[in-house]
């Protein structure tokens, strides 16, 4: 069962889940024991936090027996309970169980690993600190997860055990964690320039902190890490970021022909269109969330957290339209993601028809036929 779409937090809300950039902040003391839940939508998030939490509970110099790694895809009961039982003079365990998904629901070939891991949730061992990463969400119509959903909540409840939320942050949060991220790296921005990595890579946070991390390496010590615009068009994968920023300010701003230059530049420099195809969509729901923003009369710039120019720029694209055009819009963007899936339509026709669209003056789109 793939994340759900409300959120790891929201779904598994009655478990506590704890915001990934927080766990820094939320551990115990190192080598208290317990069991360790790491689930949300970002593989990268997900490893970094699991990561985090074994070398921390290991500390700065720890004996190389007490750290064991379990694929959790072939993980037996056996496995577990040996593993997570194991007693050492220098400490417990330090248990890191990857992709392991099959803890909570295994199939019917495992059925006594969910059984072990339940008991290591109800009595964690008195020593061993037990990490478990969900790669999928557990699908809670399971009648085996009812158990174990209670025998988590008690132990989140007792400090016995921990969850956390390793969805990747909202699009409206997407440019504060990139400035973050960047900053801890060496990484001086230019005004705008996480907003620009977002559009170009999105919720995606392993290809954002690669392409950080180029940036920093390309930025070396000079002028304390500061990065221009052009060091960006110069440094990012893909197409130019500025013919990107470029692109989805024509489309905002309904000026379809020079969005139709800057489409034909993306796509000559060899532009995904499936990446362009996202930009579409996250524009489309940006303005729907400004529609929303203005008709509650709260300020776009500080809710979207996004500057000024921008949220103006918003604020008059969703004045362009009224809901059910937009509506249409993600309809229309579905459709065509299949149809380039599935078919060998022209690349720069098919989005050139949602430019035409989205480049429309007001009002929903025809409806196809």
């Amino acid at each position: 069962m793939a994340f759900s779409e409300a959120g790891f937090a929201r779904t598994f809300a009655a478990l506590r889940p704890i915001p990934a950039e927080a766990a820094g902040e939320s551990l115990p003391a190192p080598g208290t024991p317990g069991v360790y839940v790491v689930g949300g939508g970002d593989s990268w998030l997900r490893r970094r936090t699991a990561g985090h939490i074994a070398t921390y509970h290991l500390g700065e110099e720890p004996a190389p027996f007490r750290r064991r790694r379990l694929d959790g895809r072939t993980a037996t009961g056996d496995q577990l309970t040996s593993t997570a039982r194991t007693v050492a003079f220098h400490g417990g365990p330090v248990v890191l169980a990857e992709s392991a998904l099959r803890l909570a629901q295994p199939p019917a070939t495992a059925r006594g690993l969910a059984g072990v891991f339940l008991e290591l949730v109800r009595d964690p061992p008195g020593r061993a600190v037990i990490v478990v990463e969900w790669e999928q969400n557990p699908d809670r119509r399971r009648k085996d997860w009812k158990a174990l959903a209670a025998a988590l909540a008690a132990a989140v409840e007792s400090g016995k055990a921990f969850v956390f939320d390793c969805d990747a942050p909202a699009e409206t949060q997407l440019p504060g964690w990139i400035r973050r991220t960047a900053r801890e790296r060496g990484v001086r921005l230019p005004e705008g320039g996480a907003e620009r990595l977002a559009e170009r890579f999105g919720r995606e946070l392993r290809q954002q902190v690669n392409e950080i991390e180029k940036l920093a390496a390309y930025a070396g010590d000079g002028d304390r890490g500061a990065i221009t615009v052009e060091d960006m068009d110069r440094v990012l994968g893909g197409g130019s970021a500025r013919d990107r920023f470029r692109f989805t300010n024509a489309l905002q701003a309904g000026r379809t022909e020079a969005a139709l230059e800057a489409l034909d530049l993306l796509l000559r420099d060899g532009e995904s269109p499936q990446a362009l195809l996202a930009l579409f969509h996250r524009l489309v729901v940006q303005i729907q969330l400004a529609q929303e923003l203005q008709a509650k009369g709260e300020p776009l710039a500080s809710a979207l957290r996004v500057p000024s120019r921008v949220a103006a720029d918003l604020g008059r694209a969703a004045r362009r339209f009224d809901r059910a055009g937009l509506r249409l819009l993600l309809r229309r963007i579905a459709e065509m993601d299949l149809r380039l899936k599935t078919t060998r339509v022209p690349h720069r026709a098919a989005l050139s028809s949602l430019a035409l669209l989205l480049g429309g003056a007001a009002g929903a789109p025809p409806s196809s036929s």
